[in-house]
């Protein structure tokens, strides 16, 4: 991908280093320090964002569906189950624009772990970059050495060759150059995935007392005998094991695919970076980055009851629909705490937000009458105290398929609906730019007209909901874009995107 904005694009899979809001009050927190655990996904979606911004009209995509959710902060019930990691299910149930019937699942969670009062391990941290990154030197690399502490162990590993050399604690900036210094002639004609086993080799698995983690700095370019499964599997296989990993995609020709493959396992942090100023940047943070390992071999199921059947699903890359339902499968969970981060000012977006949205397409011919479970959520898990599991039912207060009187939504949890309407917002951003991709300039800007009722329904209930009320002068500005750009030009010719769409 590439960021016209020149932003670093920030991809959290564990637990947010930040608590959320219980109320739509800017810094409000949750009872008992409950932080979101959310799932794979940009932190913004600045990029799509600057474009319109600029006057422009960015293509599909660009909107990074997880990124818009994460922006936005998303109220959640206590993490008060008693467990390591707690389930929020919820449903909602409106008219679409042409009055038939939406029905949408919701679950998120969240935890009652503070990763604050958790006492940092020494770090064992192997980095795993490409040798022209690492001919850099402490141009890419001191400011991530200079946020590590003395304790700590660091190997740079030769993502093309396998090498792995251990630079031991505690160092200074000389010494870290120096060490740097004798990669010039590293080869750089490797494959990925032997470049990773070598890497992996740097992490002792007899060092208990020790966090282990690796950080994978690349352009995601593979060689002819790299096998992208293969690749993902052993990073999985580490991170079922308790290693952290974190990914750094880097430069204007980066290749996502397998890099964004390892960092939807949930298992550290994705992000990336255009060039080498944000690239030190980044790696910044990770150094200031600690992960604290909370769950592994997750996994949530989302279960239909009578009457229901699986539609779209939205907002974790790893769901998928078997069988009847949905499995959501990640090998571990981590939860995050950076040093001298600082809260989001006031009136800011706090984000934070993400979740797993599914479709229920409800079968109203059934007749299934009120007050009936529309789906369940089981979850399966362990952690520091063994395996854990949870399960919830959730219960549709109308007939299936029927919708409730007026535009207003019906929500099985009234002071959790907010996630329903960022996923409207997210879905008409998204049907707006796809119908113009498609040459079709009249539904492009019918979406934005469509859509303007319900917003304004919405911020005349919360007029204090900054995420909905910028969104809503952003769709207003994509609007006024899409005027200009059709008015002066007879025809739009069709980007070539497939079209379709569904929104409330």
């Amino acid at each position: 991908m590439k960021s016209s904005t020149r932003k670093i694009l920030w991809l959290c899979l564990a637990t947010l280093l930040s608590a959320c809001g219980a109320d739509e009050n800017e810094g409000a927190e949750l009872d008992g320090g409950s932080s979101n655990v959310a799932q794979a996904g940009a932190q913004d979606f600045a990029e799509f964002r600057a474009i319109v911004e600029a006057g422009g009209i960015p293509s599909p995509d660009v909107l990074e569906p997880l990124g818009f959710f994460a922006e936005h902060g998303m109220p959640m019930p206590p993490a008060d189950c008693g467990q390591a990691i707690c389930l929020h299910p919820s449903l909602a149930v409106a008219p679409r624009f042409d009055d038939s019937n939406w029905t949408m699942a919701y679950v998120t969670m969240n935890t009652a772990v503070d990763p604050s009062e958790l006492e940092r391990p020494p770090l064992n941290l192997v980095v795993a970059t490409e040798p022209e990154l690492l001919r850099e030197g402490t141009a890419t690399f001191g400011g991530l050495l200079d946020a590590l502490r003395p304790e700590d162990r660091v190997t740079f590993a030769n993502l093309r060759g396998g090498t792995a050399v251990p630079l031991d604690g505690p160092f200074t900036a000389e010494e870290a150059a120096t060490f740097l210094t004798e990669w010039r002639a590293l080869p750089d004609d490797g494959s990925f995935y032997a470049g990773l086993v070598g890497a992996s080799k740097g992490l002792d698995a007899r060092l208990s007392e020790v966090a282990r983690r690796l950080l994978i700095v690349t352009d995601g370019d593979l060689s002819a005998n790299d096998d992208p499964e293969r690749i993902v599997a052993l990073a999985e296989g580490l991170a079922t094991g308790g290693t952290a990993i974190g990914v750094v995609g880097f430069g204007e020709d980066y290749r996502a695919l397998v890099p964004k493959a390892i960092g939807t396992l949930g298992a550290g942090t994705y992000s990336y970076a255009a060039d080498l100023g944000e690239l030190s940047q980044a790696l910044v943070v990770e150094g200031e980055t600690a992960l604290y390992p909370l769950a592994t071999e997750f996994e949530v199921r989302v279960i239909p009851s009578e009457g229901y059947r699986v539609g779209r699903i939205y907002g974790a890359a790893r769901a998928r629909q078997r069988g009847e339902g949905v499995i959501l499968a990640m090998p571990a969970l981590f939860i995050g705490q950076r040093s001298g981060a600082e809260p989001a000012p006031g009136g800011s977006r706090r984000g934070g937000g993400g979740g797993l949205f599914i479709e229920l397409r409800a079968d109203r011919s059934l007749g299934i009458p009120a007050n009936r479970p529309a789906f369940r959520v089981e979850a399966a898990w362990t952690d520091a105290g063994g395996p854990a599991t949870q399960s919830h039912e959730v219960i549709n207060a109308l007939p299936a398929g029927n919708n409730p009187t007026g535009m207003w939504p019906s929500f099985s949890s009234p002071d959790y609906g907010k996630a329903f309407m960022v996923l409207n917002m997210f879905l008409a951003f998204d049907a707006s730019v796809r119908f113009f991709d498609g040459g079709d300039c009249s539904r492009a800007i019918g979406v934005v007209d469509m859509m303007r009722p319900s917003v304004e329904g919405w911020l005349g209930n919360f007029d204090g909901d900054v995420d909905i009320r910028e969104d809503h002068v952003l769709l207003q500005q994509l609007r006024a874009n899409l005027e200009a750009t059709c008015a002066n030009s007879r025809s739009v010719e069709p980007r070539g995107s497939g079209m379709g769409c569904m929104f409330l």
